[in-house]
């Protein structure tokens, strides 16, 4: 059902992208962030597809059990980048058009991956690396970096 939901909200949020594109002026200014967000949002998806394709992950949305844990490449900045590279793309595209409605379809996409995100990571849970994925996951957000962390890190090793 949660993929079903998925694939609803993502293309209601396209169709309604097409839509604004043919019928709404759209700033230059707006268009330009929109741009430059959605390459961010490409380079991001492509980062984590280039390091994942020989990998043997976990099937998205099935019951197997992880047999391994990522943490390096993206998955070192976030446990999620195709995710937020996903979201990253449609907040962006809310934003050139400046749509409530495409903010409402953002939050329910939104809504829908965090409870993958519980799924998913319940599977790490369920699995031998249980350890290292509590571990991880203290230290790695699930969509976006952990900044606190980092500048910890950083004022440690200026002591």
């Amino acid at each position: 059902r949660l993929y079903t939901a998925l694939k609803i909200f993502s293309v209601s949020f396209w169709a309604l992208t097409l839509y604004l594109w043919y019928t709404k002026d759209i700033r230059l200014a707006l268009l330009g962030v929109g741009t430059i967000s959605n390459g961010i949002s490409l380079s991001i998806f492509w980062w984590a597809q280039n390091y994942t394709k020989n990998k043997n992950f976990s099937v998205v949305f099935g019951k197997d059990i992880p047999q391994t844990i990522e943490t390096n490449g993206p998955y070192k900045f976030v446990r999620h980048p195709f995710y937020t590279s996903y979201l990253f793309c449609y907040m962006a595209t809310a934003i050139v058009f400046l749509s409530p409605l495409l903010f409402l379809n953002f939050l329910g996409l939104l809504a829908l991956y965090l409870i993958a995100i519980k799924i998913e990571e319940s599977k790490f849970i369920r699995s031998e690396h249980i350890t290292r994925f509590v571990e991880y996951r203290s230290k790695t957000g699930a969509l976006i970096p952990k900044i606190k962390q980092s500048r910890d890190r950083s004022l440690k090793k200026a002591n």
